[in-house]
């Protein structure tokens, strides 16, 4: 079976860093709202403190919103692919504070993805010394020549990137869950 490697923020799960901000800065901001993948870059220096200390004592995952049919179409692509939930639990600007969420990704994995098993679970920073057939993930940077097959999930930090840069990269774009599990159902991907 191929291995099939899937990020989990913005691609399986909507991004909760959001809600975090809009508490701390009491605003209403949306994903629009953003370019950057960092969104607590918008924080001012006094603000991040606060950004951090709610982040860390917070289980971002507990409530977390699924991507339309995320679920269902993973639990059906596991029976076709060798599937690892790739991730990174680093947050800009709290170097060495982000035990707290490997132990919540840890917990959402148990709890959402019993299906797959908790040692499908994968947590680095640096994505590029992970080898594997298919990745898919919402930043381009990840999407390294160490896998043959790239798919970029559009998300709010990448949907300004032209189809020629993609190109260029040979990675395709993918928009939704069912869009991947038709690409992925094709004979040239399924061995």
């Amino acid at each position: 079976m191929k291995k099939l490697f899937i990020d989990i923020d913005d691609v399986i799960c909507e991004n909760r860093i959001l809600s975090v901000i809009n508490e701390v800065t009491g605003k209403c901001y949306k994903e629009e709202d953003f370019s950057n993948y960092y969104m607590q870059e918008i924080l001012t220096d006094d603000l991040l403190p606060f950004f951090h200390k709610k982040l860390f004592r917070t289980d971002i995952y507990k409530n977390c919103v699924f991507k339309e049919d995320s679920i269902n179409v993973i639990k059906r692509l596991s029976k076709l692919f060798n599937i690892y939930l790739l991730t990174s639990a680093y947050v800009s600007g709290a170097d060495g504070k982000a035990g707290r969420l490997y132990k919540d990704k840890y917990n959402f994995i148990v709890k959402h993805f019993s299906f797959l098993g908790e040692k499908k679970l994968v947590i680095t920073y640096d994505k590029s010394i992970i080898n594997g057939d298919i990745l898919i993930d919402d930043r381009i940077d990840n999407l390294t020549d160490n896998f043959k097959t790239k798919l970029l999930f559009t998300c709010y930090s990448n949907k300004n990137i032209s189809n020629d840069a993609l190109k260029q990269k040979n990675i395709i774009r993918v928009n939704s869950w069912k869009e991947i599990e038709n690409l992925l159902n094709s004979k040239c991907f399924v061995e």
